[in-house]
């Protein structure tokens, strides 16, 4: 066993280096918050890099019509109450 628990590997590393700078390129020059053009420039450098991010992650999606917002509030909540971490 190797012990180590790190699920990102060098390419990984550098595709979230470069989106962070990409995201703050963006920012400095007034273009918004850099929240789409840094994940882009990531994915496109890695494109496994989502999956490998949400390795030891449970994940709930709520996909509807009407309600969203109030079931993911309501689940949030639920969640919350159970245990430390939310987001």
């Amino acid at each position: 066993m190797s012990g180590n628990s790190d699920p990102l590997t060098p390419r990984a590393k550098l595709a979230v280096t470069a989106g962070k700078a990409a995201a703050a390129v963006s920012r400095a020059a007034g273009r918004g918050s850099g929240s789409v053009i840094g994940g882009r420039v990531a994915l496109k450098l890695d494109p496994d890099l989502l999956a490998r991010l949400a390795t030891h992650l449970d994940v709930i999606l709520v996909s509807a019509t009407n309600g969203k917002t109030t079931t993911t509030r309501l689940i949030a909540e639920a969640l919350r109450a159970a245990g430390p971490v939310v987001s």
